[in-house]
């Protein structure tokens, strides 16, 4: 388990970190506007992709993991997702005509991310190859903007949109090969008849993905203008990759999260990887965001403590909705997370007229992740649930202690002073943590 996770993080990681690095030097090199449509790509696409998943790829992986004849419900699926496309397509055409913005134009490469069937590699239990095509699929735009804010600054939205869809198209071709399955399906004419058996799932699926990568298209029409959603992106895009980071996770070990300890174990995991977090979130937020996006940033630092703190809550249930996924519990699912994207979508709405709208965003996720919490601690057993994941919590805030005394002592905020509050981290880490750092 440790070497299929190891190469999962190293895939993933890499593929964030890369992500980040292309952020980073974007920040120096555009506009703040291009930044915030950017985000706005990035969120139609992935809101794009949660109709098109809806309930039926929750379900296909569900049928994966039993073992067993897979090709045949994995081509209903897929014909059912490629026919939703099509009528995406139309879909998105007139609300461009009508609406005479271009982000719906992206509801047109429907049809690409369709036919993409790499979430089937997690059933299958190939996390490794799964994430090396998740991998391909953030590397490529990354590399590209990154090279393009350079030396045609100009056109980096364009190279990024064409880039992202390019990549779509190829890790679907690649995971056809990987599956040894038809990388096109014929269209299903009666895929509204699955969509709607899988309805439960859907709702909770469509609201996970808004609530963790779709906001800024919910913002943007909510009147957001693009250079605050350019200031919010940077720091909405680390809350992604953690929400990524949870996902792999659970996807990694899917078979096993149905026992109570390996459930505990990776929830233990994901805390500390929180807590490590929360040193450049918490302890040193306006150094952390100046050294990752520059001066232009340094004002953030509100929205910076707000990810911190969300890291913390969110990584006390990471694998909540998956236990009841795996138990069948699929309008707990949806009734959790459809009230609790509501409710963020509200307050998003609300203080994008009564607010500051930049720290609107990140205000509201913080609401979001603190009513999923009390609702999926209720639902799991309580303080029984809540409690040894509080503890390990309150136990591992102590790794916090070496920065913190760093911060206080009045010695210079540098990379090379923080990298060695970090190092020491990592050590009491190994340490004190070991058997929940080393999963096996």
């Amino acid at each position: 388990m440790l070497k299929r996770l190891s190469i999962v993080a190293l895939f993933t990681g890499s593929s964030h970190l890369t992500s980040l690095i292309a952020l980073s030097v974007l920040a120096t090199n555009v506009s703040e506007e291009t930044i915030g449509n950017i985000g706005l790509v990035d969120s139609t696409i992935f809101l794009v992709m949660g109709i098109l998943a809806f309930g039926l790829q929750l379900e296909t992986v569900r049928e994966l993991t039993k073992g067993g004849e897979w090709k045949t419900p994995y081509a209903k699926g897929q014909s059912a997702r490629f026919s939703m496309s099509l009528l995406l397509c139309v879909l998105g055409l007139l609300l461009f005509l009508f609406s005479k913005k271009n982000e719906f134009l992206i509801f047109l490469a429907s049809p690409l991310i369709a036919l993409n069937g790499d979430f089937s590699l997690y059933g299958l239990g190939r996390a490794e190859k799964a994430s090396l095509l998740s991998f391909i699929r953030v590397f490529l735009p990354s590399v590209a903007i990154l090279i393009c804010s350079f030396f045609f600054p100009a056109s980096v939205l364009g190279v990024y949109t064409a880039t992202t869809f390019a990549s779509i198209l190829l890790i679907g071709i690649l995971a056809s090969a990987l599956l040894k399955v038809a990388y096109f399906h014929k269209p299903d004419f009666n895929f509204l008849v699955l969509y709607w058996k899988t309805k439960d799932m859907g709702v909770f699926s469509l609201s996970f993905i808004i609530l963790t990568s779709g906001l800024i298209f919910f913002a943007k029409h909510f009147g957001y203008p693009a250079d605050t959603l350019g200031f919010v992106y940077p720091v909405y895009k680390i809350y992604f990759i953690l929400k990524g980071l949870q996902r792999i996770v659970t996807q990694s070990f899917i078979n096993e999260i149905y026992q109570d300890a390996m459930a505990l174990k990776l929830d233990k995991l994901c805390i500390l990887f929180a807590v490590c977090l929360g040193i450049p979130t918490l302890v040193f937020p306006e150094f952390s965001i100046t050294l990752l996006y520059g001066e232009g940033f340094s004002s953030n630092t509100i929205n910076m403590s707000l990810l911190g703190c969300i890291a913390l809550i969110a990584t006390l249930r990471t694998t909540s909705e998956t236990k009841l996924f795996l138990q069948h519990g699929d309008k707990q699912n949806a009734r959790f997370y459809t009230l609790s994207m509501a409710i963020t979508i509200g307050v998003i709405a609300l203080l994008a007229h009564y607010s500051a709208p930049v720290l609107g965003i990140l205000s509201a996720l913080l609401i979001g992740e603190v009513l999923l919490l009390f609702f999926y601690v209720r639902e799991l057993g309580g303080l029984s649930y809540l409690g040894p994941r509080w503890l390990f919590l309150l136990k591992s805030s102590t790794l916090l202690l070496p920065s913190v005394l760093l911060k206080i002592s009045g010695l210079e905020e540098n990379l090379l002073n923080i990298t060695i509050g970090v190092m020491v981290t990592l050590l009491l880490i190994l340490l004190f943590f070991k058997k929940v750092a080393l999963i096996h």
